[in-house]
């Protein structure tokens, strides 16, 4: 699978899916140990968060990478530096993929045409989450017997 960011899940076909999920239930299983050591994960939270936040950060570090974790009250943006400004920035100091989630919608894919590091939007307000659309998909695989049991059923929320 290609590395590139991941902004919302209509850029992401079935099969990438697919691809995704198989990925999670590895990761899961422990089979990625150290898969980004001497890597830079940025995760810049300028929306409260908990779980999300913390899921990445996990993920992360048992991954081998090396956490920076970036609020918005711990930031330049307190002081009035833009978003592009904080990206440019992460993007000049290394950060290897940009973790983001943002009240406005669409700033990740704001953030991702100033930065040459990946971007995971792990939400922007009103507009997208994918990556709890993904974990969705894979929690209701799982209960459900695989990402074939999903074809033709509809879930409502």
């Amino acid at each position: 699978m290609e590395t590139r960011s991941l902004l919302t899940l209509e850029d992401v076909g079935r099969e990438e899916i697919r691809e995704i999920l198989d990925l999670a239930r590895a990761f899961a299983e422990g089979r990625f140990v150290d898969s980004l050591e001497n890597k830079t994960v940025c995760l810049a939270f300028f929306e409260a968060s908990t779980r999300t936040a913390v899921s990445f950060e996990l993920a992360a570090r048992r991954s081998g990478a090396l956490v920076i974790s970036l609020s918005e009250k711990g930031s330049a943006i307190v002081k009035g530096e833009s978003l592009i400004d904080t990206v440019v920035t992460l993007d000049r100091l290394g950060a290897d993929v940009i973790v983001l989630r943002h009240q406005a919608a669409g700033a990740a894919a704001l953030a991702s045409r100033h930065t040459s590091a990946p971007v995971i939007n792990a939400g922007d307000g009103c507009g997208q989450h994918p990556t709890q659309a993904l974990l969705d998909l894979y929690t209701l695989s799982d209960a459900l017997g695989g990402f074939e049991a999903l074809q033709g059923r509809r879930v409502a929320i």
